[in-house]
């Protein structure tokens, strides 16, 4: 039987790829990147645009055989604005979202979407918008994610991605941080928690490792990797080599992430009990959270989330362990609260930051506390008294509110956050307070409000001034708090379980 020329030609290319894309391949690849990238001599082969895009696609996340990436663009994407819409394999769903206007000047772009077939006739849209699909053995990319990558000189270690600073010869203490979600249609899929704000003589004792949630096409909570194998594992093999490399103990380790970063955190947290963990606005059921359009058609079809074990159940296990928690949350907030915070007392380690506004607004305006708090943990911290001078407090209806005199005389000049403290039970309440045209008067708003029905009333006793330089200023009040509302019973404190329904069939 006679074989054709351009037959032969296309096995050979086949076995090239496969050999390429092969565990040695990558990791070769790898090693080539990093050599590249640390060596003056060499890294001016990373000028060539084509030899660096070659070498990084077959650098990328390992996938087992038959399972590659896609990337969708959407052209027409105009016609379609806000439609859900959904991806089919043969048939079968393979990613859905809803649609948003990509940044401009730029095509609507879906990348990195697991797939198991290289023929483009095997898809489709359920909506009638004018496509089109690559299929590869690498992942794709963007000009901004490279340029991303090289400034905060992320490190590829096998299929865990991450960005060190501060002290990596002799640190005696360790920062973790871990990402939050960006824009669904940014250029930049993978960022990290970089806490611009810390200097490296801030972490002239302290190594901090700040890690990229790489996966799928717009992370994956770090639970899985691309092909929805479990990444635990991984990750924690890469802060356990840098525990024992340095010899430090978890007591010298603080963990922090704000939204799918908070989650992430908890979910890491697991085998560092003396750990501290510092979580803004977390999302504690996964299940519950991605019932939504944006992650309805993806990260919830992701079997691995229903059968995982959920962050809220490893926050119930940490406050009974008196685990050292700042949490940081809105009461406005219930798609991620899974109302536990709300109500969560009587533990102790546990300090409670109340925040008026959304969830996107709550860590961008706690970003003072929280610096407070990590400058504390790396021996920066100063604390002053202060008097308070008076106290006053109103009703509206069934709300609260709080007015409070400090002296004049104090610095004020650089970011902070001031708070009502309350000891509950064990737990530090602390409610977010506003700054008066007259620097020496702090008020809740409206927003900001005290509920006589479940917040205890009787035991705020301080005004607490938190300054992103490290510096915390603390007040006793002068009495306490009047409770002069009409609502004088409180219902019932207690955060046990929810019981929801979000199992699905597969």
């Amino acid at each position: 039987m006679a074989i054709s020329i351009n037959s032969v030609k296309g096995r050979l290319k086949n076995e090239a790829k496969n050999i390429l894309y092969s565990s040695q391949g990558r990791n070769s690849a790898r090693k080539t990147l990093n050599l590249l990238r640390t060596s003056e001599k060499y890294s001016t082969y990373l000028e060539n645009k084509n030899f660096r895009r070659i070498l990084e696609n077959i650098a990328s996340e390992d996938l087992p055989y038959g399972k590659y990436f896609a990337k969708i663009t959407i052209h027409n994407w105009e016609n379609f604005k806000n439609q859900k819409f959904k991806l089919f394999q043969n048939g079968k769903l393979v990613y859905g979202n809803q649609i948003e206007a990509p940044a401009k000047g730029f095509p609507l772009e879906y990348r990195n979407i697991p797939v198991s077939s290289l023929n483009k006739n095997n898809f489709r849209l359920n909506i009638n918008a004018d496509f089109d699909i690559k299929i590869g053995k690498g992942s794709f990319t963007t000009v901004q994610q490279r340029n991303y990558d090289d400034k905060y000189e992320i490190i590829q270690d096998g299929d865990v991605f991450y960005s060190l600073r501060g002290n990596t010869t002799n640190p005696s203490k360790i920062l973790i941080t871990f990402p939050g979600f960006g824009p669904s249609t940014t250029r930049i899929s993978y960022a990290i928690s970089y806490l611009k704000a810390l200097t490296e003589d801030d972490l002239q004792n302290t190594l901090m490792i700040c890690f990229q949630d790489r996966y799928l096409v717009s992370g994956s909570y770090m639970m899985v990797d691309s092909a929805r194998r479990p990444l635990y594992p991984r990750v924690k093999s890469v802060i356990d080599h840098f525990m024992r490399l340095y010899s430090i103990d978890d007591d010298n380790m603080l963990l922090f992430g704000a939204s799918k970063g908070g989650s992430i955190a908890l979910h890491y947290a697991q085998e560092f009990p003396r750990a501290r963990l510092l979580i803004a606005v977390p999302q504690l059921n996964l299940p519950y959270y991605m019932n939504k359009p944006f992650f309805r058609y993806n990260l919830f079809e992701v079997k691995a989330f229903h059968e995982m074990i959920q962050p809220e159940q490893l926050l119930r296990k940490y406050l009974t362990e008196g685990r050292r928690i700042d949490y940081f949350y809105t009461n406005n907030d219930e798609l991620s609260n899974h109302s536990v915070i709300e109500l969560a007392h009587g533990v102790k380690g546990l300090t409670k930051y109340r925040f008026n506004g959304t969830h996107g607004e709550v860590a961008k305006a706690a970003l003072p506390t929280m610096l407070n708090i990590i400058r504390e943990f790396l021996g920066q911290a100063t604390n002053k008294k202060i008097i308070c001078e008076d106290a006053l407090t109103y009703k509206t209806e069934d709300r609260l509110y709080a007015q409070v005199r400090i002296q004049d005389d104090i610095e004020n000049n650089n970011p902070a956050n001031w708070y009502l403290e309350a000891n509950d039970g064990g737990t530090i309440l602390r409610v977010a307070m506003t700054n008066h045209t007259y620097g020496f008067v702090k008020y809740t708003s409206p927003s900001q409000a005290i509920f006589p029905s479940y917040d205890p009333i009787s035991s705020f006793n301080k005004i607490i001034g938190s300054f992103d330089t490290g510096l915390t200023y603390i007040g006793k009040l002068p009495h306490k708090l009047e409770n002069n509302s009409e609502s004088q019973e409180q219902i019932n404190r207690s955060f046990s379980p929810l019981c929801l329904n979000t199992e699905k069939k597969y």
